[in-house]
């Protein structure tokens, strides 16, 4: 049930994008009327695994499961995607009769589910449910701009904001470790450092709200401007005794971490420039 209540985000961009499209969906029997709560879902096909995996060679489930693979065939889809990844959901991918996308051996649930996939898709579920199955609906459908458009805002922004993380959690080790083992005194350079890190977090939460690109932009140039200010001053101090070796390595190193930080905000905000620009295009075509 879970998995198909998280894709049903799906159903919708696909309408958005391609609203021609007729879309139907293939569930469990216990959960057929769920996939109706998305009003771009036109049909419903039911199976039966459950049921059927008791009693799997009997002459009236072999029947049932006929019925289904030769209601799939009649449709003639134009796509067949299988955002599950499950043994029993790239059969059913394969009954209906065209070339099916799914997940590479690597990603999907059961890797030996791929190798009923023509088209294989590399994406790990370390996304999240929601945000795996639409990118593999933007992939699965590529011939529209603003689709592919959504699909690599998404991208870009998920790659962003796992990196973003991991880079805030190594700057806050970092200055927990030295400031509890070296006592890192506080002076200009440690308070202005304190400075940039606060404005640093306002950028980022701008960001993440989806402020003006261009006012980034700018912002991140200033960042990036005041970090080499500060790399320059560090450098200074050493020499002039008023500041210990180790606290200037470590306040280089926490800076360097701030730049990439800074760097990889200031990539998202030019992708997500262009992919605007994309999405503008498309709407005037």
């Amino acid at each position: 049930m879970g998995d198909i209540i998280h894709a049903l985000p799906v159903a919708h961009d696909i309408r958005q994008a391609l609203p021609e499209a007729e879309l139907h969906w293939v569930a469990e029997e216990s959960f057929r009327d769920i996939p109706t709560l998305a009003p771009a879902v036109s049909k419903v096909h039911v199976t039966a695994f459950r049921r059927w995996r008791k009693a799997i060679l009997s002459g009236p489930v072999r029947a049932e499961m006929a019925d289904v693979k030769n209601a799939l065939r009649a449709e003639h889809y134009d796509v067949v995607l299988d955002i599950q990844g499950l043994m029993r959901s790239a059969m059913v991918a394969r009954w209906a009769g065209v070339p099916a996308t799914g997940y590479s051996w690597g990603t999907a649930r059961e890797p030996i589910a791929s190798l009923a996939y023509a088209r294989k898709l590399d994406l790990p579920a370390s996304l999240g449910a929601v945000r795996r199955y639409r990118m593999a609906a933007a992939e699965a459908a590529p011939s529209k701009a603003d689709f592919d458009a959504r699909y690599l805002y998404l991208r870009a922004c998920t790659n962003t904001r796992e990196v973003s993380r991991s880079l805030q959690k190594l700057a806050k080790l970092a200055r927990d470790h030295v400031a509890n083992r070296h006592r890192v005194g506080s002076n200009e350079i440690t308070n202005d450092i304190g400075t940039l890190v606060a404005d640093i977090r306002t950028l980022v939460n701008a960001r993440e709200d989806h402020a003006d690109v261009t006012a980034l932009r700018n912002r991140a140039a200033d960042v990036i401007t005041r970090i080499e200010d500060l790399q320059r001053r560090l450098m200074e101090a050493q020499p002039r005794g008023s500041m210990t070796i180790r606290c200037c390595e470590f306040h280089l190193s926490y800076l360097l971490v701030l730049r990439e930080l800074v760097n990889h905000y200031e990539i998202a905000s030019l992708l997500e420039e262009q992919i605007d620009a994309l999405a503008r295009g498309a709407k005037a075509a």
